[in-house]
């Protein structure tokens, strides 16, 4: 569902890097969409060996958070990703 979305970025935005962090079982799914540069399988389990995978991998400049998860959207605020656009959750986590 979330393909769709990245190609449209992408095709408006053609210079920037497109990086997909998804979880493991899931991840190679996306080398079928060509407008992805890069992508980071995220382990499985604690929030926080994914919150440093995401900050090993640093700088991003956004996080655009397709799952409605407040878990997503915490890795993604724990990482310091500076712009967060995506889920509002609880107390408005993203943007």
């Amino acid at each position: 569902m979330s393909g769709p979305a990245v190609r449209a970025i992408k095709n408006g935005r053609p210079d920037i890097h497109v990086t997909i962090a998804a979880p493991d079982k899931i991840a190679p799914m996306w080398k079928l969409i060509p407008e992805v540069d890069a992508i980071l399988p995220l382990s499985e389990g604690s929030l926080f060996p994914v919150v440093r995978q995401l900050r090993q991998q640093m700088p991003f400049d956004v996080a655009i958070l397709f799952p409605n998860s407040l878990r997503v959207a915490l890795e993604s605020w724990l990482s310091e990703i500076p712009r967060r656009v995506g889920y509002r959750g609880i107390g408005g986590v993203g943007s």
